[in-house]
């Protein structure tokens, strides 16, 4: 399964974002997610999943926490599940 964090900044003013996103879904079915969401510099991102990487040849349930740090401005949650069986959910909330 992939993560991908992309951060870049917004071009003019207005924009109402939240401060958090989540993605959800089987890797079976689920197809490219993304969320987009306003941070200032520093975020927390959280991962769950539970199945089978056939990349990796591994099998069970795996749940980590790491932060993340970059600008201002709006990021974007993208996850790709492909070549995962199983159950994921992947939230990033800015601190």
């Amino acid at each position: 399964m992939r993560f991908v964090l992309v951060a870049w900044l917004v071009a003019g003013a207005g924009c109402l974002l939240p401060d958090s996103a989540e993605v959800s879904g089987s890797g079976v079915t689920s197809e490219r997610q993304h969320q987009s969401l306003h941070c200032t510099t520093d975020a927390t991102l959280d991962r769950y999943a539970a199945g089978y990487a056939a990349s990796a040849d591994v099998a069970g349930e795996m749940t980590d926490t790491r932060d993340v740090s970059g600008a201002l401005g709006t990021w974007m949650l993208a996850v790709d599940a492909a070549g995962f069986a199983g159950q994921f959910k992947i939230s990033l909330s800015c601190l």
